[in-house]
């Protein structure tokens, strides 16, 4: 639409400045011909590039989902324990064969954070051009993030009951939902973060075209 008015100001000065003038209208309709082309190159291009944009962050939410499923699968290596080493001043307070899930949990994650990071950095570029109400998914994935990295702290405190572990239980570790036969709700959560941002994705490549 803004195109559309900028090239209507356009033509509406050159056909003033040729009444004033007394330019041939042959010469009108080729500056006028010149005016189309370039906003129609304008909005390819604008479309190219918000394309792109929009295809970048689907690829990192893809990737973000990958990351999350790894620091959930449950496993511990003994790759992921050789720098292991239980600090003395957290013996009162936590439960040291369940920090051991802790520190890997924490570990994977950092060894994923370039993912997050670019996640963030695609955020930003995605409100300049969007605006804000098109980063919500953005904010859901951190928080679902930020709760698994707290769920996974918690894990080894000690004094926690029954439901407080189980709880916490089904956030960082994703078999342990199908081992109580239920439905993976963190999962699902995360999935359900990605196909609402597909849907934005498709909805915007349908405004931008």
């Amino acid at each position: 639409m803004d195109i559309f008015i900028m090239s209507l100001d356009i033509l509406i000065a050159i056909v003033k400045y040729v009444i004033e003038n007394g330019v041939a209208i042959a010469s009108l309709a080729g500056v006028a011909i010149a005016v189309y082309e370039v906003e129609s190159w304008k909005r390819e291009y604008t479309f190219k590039r918000n394309s792109e944009l929009l295809e970048d962050a689907k690829v990192l939410f893809y990737e973000a989902e990958n990351a999350i499923s790894f620091l959930r699968c449950g496993y511990i290596l003994d790759s992921d324990l050789h720098d292991f080493k239980f600090p003395p001043e957290m013996d009162e307070g936590y439960v040291k064969e369940k920090y051991k899930y802790t520190y890997t949990i924490q570990k994977h994650f950092d060894e994923k954070l370039h993912i997050f990071n670019k996640l963030y950095a695609i955020e930003l570029r995605f409100r300049a051009r969007f605006g804000e109400n098109s980063i919500m998914a953005f904010s859901a994935m951190r928080e679902k993030v930020k709760e698994l990295l707290l769920a996974a702290n918690r894990y080894s405190i000690k004094g926690l009951n029954k439901d407080e572990n189980i709880a916490i239980q089904k956030i960082i570790w994703k078999g342990y939902n199908l081992a109580l036969k239920e439905g993976d709700t963190f999962g699902e959560a995360i999935s359900k973060i990605i196909e609402d941002f597909d849907k934005l994705c498709r909805d915007k490549i349908k405004m931008n075209k």
